[in-house]
């Protein structure tokens, strides 16, 4: 594809030199007319930025052409008092790139701030408890804080494919009848074949069963939610109400149901 681009100019306005003055080179008085043009850089033609004006002055009627450097003084001052009595505006095409850019970037953040305001009016403050939740997640449980995943860390010693689970981050929480249980794997789970990703979630419901708390059987009594991402995002997610663990990304509004059964706004 060719871009197009360069500099081109344009005529902005002619006016009559106010003042006496003579031509240097044909000696009639007072026939001199003024030129401005201005210069703009443009990407397929279209102006988008203004840089520079240049002024001629031409006799009108031997229709020789002056620059502004070649005039004699009294002319100079002729041309000074002109400009000053009519100024030369440049017109507002020469910046239409640049405004039409403008007014994306302008139209870009209040759309951004509409869009935000209306995200958090809207926003289920559940999404907020559950990343709250995700702050907590440790490779490094304390039995006195959360006995759960000091007992879990303890229980996935075994390989999983693709996962070194030494590197897992647990936290887990109860409330009422409801477990929450979170891991966070950092390295190996976006390149692991599904079905080996799900064996975390299996290895999870085994631990929870046989070995945490084998005096208070967890899966039937409680209703258990298991969520497990990775550096970006969820993956895996097993609740009651439902399962996402075959694809890339998993939704973690499955997740919301053990803050409350009914969306909670801001």
């Amino acid at each position: 594809m060719f871009i197009f681009f360069g500099t081109r100019s344009s005529k902005i306005k002619t006016r009559k030199l106010q003042g006496p003055t003579e031509c240097p080179h044909c000696q009639s008085q007072d026939s001199f007319f003024a030129t401005t043009f201005g210069k703009y850089f443009h990407v397929f033609w279209i102006p988008i930025l203004p840089f520079s004006k240049t002024t001629l002055v031409e006799c009108a009627h031997c229709k020789k052409t002056y620059r502004t450097n070649e005039l004699p003084e009294n002319i100079q001052q002729a041309l000074h008092k002109t400009d000053e009595q009519n100024p030369v505006k440049r017109p507002i095409w020469h910046s239409l790139g640049c405004l039409v850019v403008v007014a994306f970037f302008g139209l870009s953040i209040i759309l951004s701030i509409v869009g935000i305001i209306f995200f958090k009016a809207n926003r289920d403050i559940r999404e907020n408890l559950l990343d709250a939740d995700i702050e907590q997640l440790t490779n490094t449980p304390d039995q006195g804080t959360d006995a759960v995943s000091y007992h879990l860390k303890d229980c996935i010693i075994d390989e999983i494919d693709g996962v070194d689970t030494n590197e897992i981050e647990y936290y887990s929480k109860i409330e009422e009848e409801k477990l929450l249980v979170l891991l966070n794997i950092k390295k190996g789970l976006s390149v692991t074949e599904t079905a080996s990703r799900k064996q975390i979630v299996f290895a999870v419901e085994d631990c929870l069963k046989h070995y945490v708390l084998p005096e208070e059987p967890m899966v039937g009594r409680k209703e258990i939610y298991i969520g497990v991402k990775d550096k970006l995002s969820f993956v895996l997610i097993k609740t009651p109400d439902g399962e996402d663990m075959d694809g890339t990304f998993a939704d973690k509004k499955l997740l919301f149901t053990f803050y409350g059964d009914k969306p909670v706004k801001e």
